[in-house]
């Protein structure tokens, strides 16, 4: 993408946001456009016909405000972007931090405890985590972690990995 699109989702998105505070209805359009996307991720709802013609869908004046921004720039093929970068600013503005574990079974609450307690908690205060637990059947062991869009490899192919690159150093 090119790199004036990415300022243009950026300014969207910020300025959405600043909107939607002062409205004090951030919460309830970052849910309005999780529901829109999982509509257009379904494929329940074509993204280019629905702008033109359903706006009934939408709740939220401000959202169709920004449609009809976008629709008037030709820009409608940011709108996604435009919704997710929304999401992501208002989780850094609310201190929300999401937690992706995914590991072959489910992982035991004591030991995800004792984890969290030793090896995060102590990196974040004054925040929201949520986990998001998955199972992934090509895992041997151990679990894979990603947070801050950064990934943490405590599985066991990852030891034996490191293990042979020590041995062969």
């Amino acid at each position: 993408m090119k790199f004036y699109y990415k300022i243009l989702i950026k300014k969207y998105a910020k300025g959405f946001l600043d909107s939607a505070l002062e409205l004090k209805k951030e919460i309830f359009i970052k849910n309005e456009i999780e529901k829109l996307l999982f509509l257009i991720k379904t494929n329940k709802l074509l993204l280019t016909p629905f702008l033109k013609k359903e706006k009934k869908i939408i709740k939220s004046n401000l959202i169709q405000n920004l449609l009809l921004l976008i629709i008037i720039e030709n820009k409608e093929f940011l709108f996604k972007k435009i919704c997710l970068k929304y999401i992501d600013f208002f989780k850094k503005k609310q201190n929300i931090i999401e937690l992706h574990i995914r590991s072959k079974n489910y992982i035991n609450n004591n030991y995800l405890n004792f984890f969290l307690y030793k090896k995060i908690l102590f990196l974040i205060k004054n925040k929201i985590i949520i986990f998001f637990l998955k199972k992934k059947k090509n895992i041997l062991g151990g679990f894979l972690i990603k947070f801050d869009n950064k990934y943490y490899d405590f599985t066991i192919k990852n030891f034996f990995k490191n293990f042979k690159q020590n041995l062969l150093k």
